[in-house]
C-alpha cells in the first residue's frame, strides 16, 4: 500500500518501535524513582504502539499478500522472510495489546518485575523481527522499485 509512492507500512512501523521500547523505559523509570508520572507516560506511548501496532500489522499483511516479482525463487525468499518478520511482530503486538487491556487506567499501579521482563523480552524480540523486515525492504523493495516495479 502506498500513499504518494511512499510505503505505508513503512511509514507506521516507526510508531511501535519507538513507543514499546519507551513504555519499557518509563515502566523502569516508575520502578526506580517511584514516581507515578512515569506510569501514565508509559501507558501513553504502549496505548499509541498499539494502535499504530495493529495498523502497521494489516498494511504489512496486505503488502505481503499483494506481493509481486518477476522471480519466483526471490519470491518464495520474500514471501518466507515476510511471514517470520509478520509471525514476530504479531506475536509482540498481540501481547503488548494484552498488557494493555490488564493495566487499570486511569489507576495505574507499578509494574512488577514480571511484567517489565516480559517487556524487555518482547522489545528484543521485535528488533529481532525488524532485523528480516529491514532486509525486506533493503534487499526486496529497492531491488524491486529499481527494476521499475512497484
Amino acid at each position: 500500500m502506498y500513499i504518494k509512492k511512499h510505503p505505508l507500512h513503512l511509514m507506521l512501523v516507526h510508531f511501535p518501535v519507538g513507543l514499546l521500547p519507551m513504555d519499557l523505559f518509563c515502566s523502569i523509570l516508575a520502578l526506580r524513582t517511584d514516581d507515578r508520572t512515569f506510569l501514565f507516560a508509559g501507558f501513553y506511548a504502549l496505548a499509541g504502539a498499539v494502535v499504530f501496532g495493529w495498523l502497521a500489522v494489516i498494511t504489512g499483511t496486505i503488502d505481503l499478500i499483494t506481493w509481486k516479482g518477476n522471480d519466483a525463487k526471490e519470491d518464495q525468499k520474500v514471501i518466507g522472510k515476510g511471514l517470520i518478520h509478520g509471525g514476530i511482530q504479531i506475536i509482540v503486538i498481540m501481547i503488548y495489546t494484552g498488557l494493555a487491556f490488564l493495566e487499570n487506567y486511569p489507576y495505574l499501579e507499578y509494574p512488577a518485575t514480571g511484567v517489565v521482563v516480559t517487556k524487555t523480552v518482547l522489545v528484543m524480540s521485535m528488533f529481532i523481527g525488524n532485523y528480516f523486515g529491514g532486509e525486506l525492504v533493503l534487499k526486496h523493495l529497492i531491488k524491486k522499485k529499481s527494476n521499475g516495479r512497484q
